[in-house]
């Protein structure tokens, strides 16, 4: 597993995405990084992604396990997806990413803001 600022880094250059700058964030007291990611319309030639055909993009396998085992972008151009990346979570980094499907990402990051505000790491 790369470590956190390794994950930035790679999201950073990948040829395929576009991020805004990385600023600090902090989730239930865990600190972190937050930005932006954009999907553009440019994809590598012939790309058949394992998160369901070429209009995808893997980005990263999920600890969660079960049927949804890849978190990617599918036909999500020029959408915006927000990432979390938290160095150390009780001793294990945590991405956290949110979107909104229905076009009104605008109206739905003051939404997601409170639920992390909520947040509380626990040992369970």
């Amino acid at each position: 597993m790369p470590a956190p600022d390794e994950v930035v880094e790679w999201f950073q250059h990948n040829p395929y995405l576009k991020t805004s700058e990385p600023e600090p964030a902090s989730v239930g007291g865990a600190k972190g990084v937050q930005f932006d990611v954009v999907l553009p319309r440019s994809r590598p030639v012939n790309h058949k992604g394992i998160c369901g055909g070429t209009g995808c993009l893997d980005v990263f396998k999920l600890s969660t396990g079960g049927s949804s085992e890849i978190f990617g972008f599918y036909r999500q151009y020029e959408k915006k997806e927000h990432y979390i990346i938290l160095k150390d979570v009780k001793g294990v980094p945590v991405v956290i990413a949110y979107n909104d499907d229905k076009d009104v990402y605008e109206e739905f990051v003051p939404v997601a803001k409170q639920v992390l505000k909520s947040v509380e790491w626990t040992d369970n």
